[in-house]
C-alpha cells in the first residue's frame, strides 16, 4: 500500500470512530417500537457509517485537492 491509501484509511476510520461515538449519545431505541433493542443497534451502525462516510470524503476533498 503506498502512503495515500493508508492516509485515506487512516481517515475513514478515524471518522467512523468520531460519528460512532458521537451518535452513541442518541437513543434511538425511542424512534422504534418496543423491545426492538436489536435494531436500534443497527440503526446506529448504519448512520454512523453513513456519516463517517460524509465527514471523510469531505475532510479527504479539502486535504487531497
Amino acid at each position: 500500500m503506498d502512503g495515500d491509501k493508508i492516509f485515506r484509511l487512516a481517515v475513514y476510520m478515524g471518522s467512523l470512530i468520531i460519528c460512532f461515538t458521537a451518535l452513541s449519545g442518541i437513543d434511538f431505541s425511542r424512534f422504534l417500537y418496543a423491545g426492538k433493542g436489536r435494531h436500534a443497534q443497527v440503526l446506529l451502525l448504519l448512520f454512523s457509517c453513513a456519516l463517517a462516510y460524509l465527514v471523510a470524503e469531505f475532510l479527504l476533498g479539502l486535504s487531497l485537492k
